[in-house]
């Protein structure tokens, strides 16, 4: 499983980024859900992934989001929303996207 975290609005956004981002279930900002691996997916992600955080999902992260999962801002606050990893929270973080879901929860 997948599990994606939305981190950015979608002011001056193109259209198509928007909605795709609705389509995913991610309409507010902090939302996040949990995707099957699957290439089509992953084609989606990569298409927003200015917009938002991903990786793979444990075993606990699987647990507590069901479905689209609204969450808090982090605890200890986001480095960057508009650098990619390792600078900032954007893009493919692999399994510390568990601890980004961790501190939101």
């Amino acid at each position: 499983m997948l599990a994606v975290v939305r981190l950015r609005g979608t002011v001056n956004v193109r259209h198509d980024v928007a909605e795709t981002l609705r389509v995913m279930g991610l309409k507010k900002v902090n939302s996040a859900v949990l995707l099957e691996d699957e290439k089509s997916k992953r084609g989606m992600i990569l298409k927003v992934s200015d917009y938002v955080a991903w990786g793979e999902a444990n075993a606990e992260t699987e647990k507590s989001v069901k479905g689209v999962a609204h969450l808090n801002p982090p605890r200890k606050g986001i480095r960057s929303i508009k650098l990619k990893t390792p600078a900032g929270e954007l893009g493919y973080r692999g399994d510390k996207v568990n601890e980004l879901i961790k501190r939101m929860l």
